[in-house]
């Protein structure tokens, strides 16, 4: 069975038996409490268990209400824009050093995108924070 047909089973079939996939998994699914529009942004209220890291994503497709809310349905807006100049933080032993960069491609909470070091001009890599910041390793 293919991923597709597999995710189709999951979002459509058991839902119309009225079974979930916390019903075959052990654990509660989170699913759409009432009819949820495209681009709505998810809210605590509009999910039927508890999901923090679906609050604030954005829908790519209309949810009928008691669907299973799956990754495909959702996703994250970008934190940080393409050429938005923001701070880059790195942590070494007890010293944090914060310079100032400017993105080269936009990014959502947790992608590693790339940047220009405004100072020196040299390119690194850092991954973005919930906070519009990044993290460099």
């Amino acid at each position: 069975m293919k991923t597709r047909d597999i995710l189709f089973v999951l979002t459509w079939i058991l839902p119309l038996l009225g079974l979930t996939t916390g019903a075959c998994a052990g654990s509660a699914a989170p699913s759409a409490r009432q009819h949820l529009p495209l681009d709505h942004i998810l809210r605590a209220v509009d999910l039927t268990s508890a999901a923090p890291e679906l609050v604030g994503a954005r829908t790519t497709q209309a949810i009928p209400q008691g669907t299973i809310i799956t990754p495909f349905m959702i996703s994250q807006d970008e934190v940080i824009a393409r050429n938005q100049t923001t701070t880059a933080h790195f942590l070494r032993g007890g010293v944090k050093l914060t310079i100032h960069v400017r993105a080269l491609a936009a990014g959502r909470a947790g992608e590693r995108i790339e940047l220009i070091n405004l100072a020196s001009r040299k390119k690194i890599t850092g991954i973005v924070q919930n906070d519009g910041t990044i993290h460099v390793y």
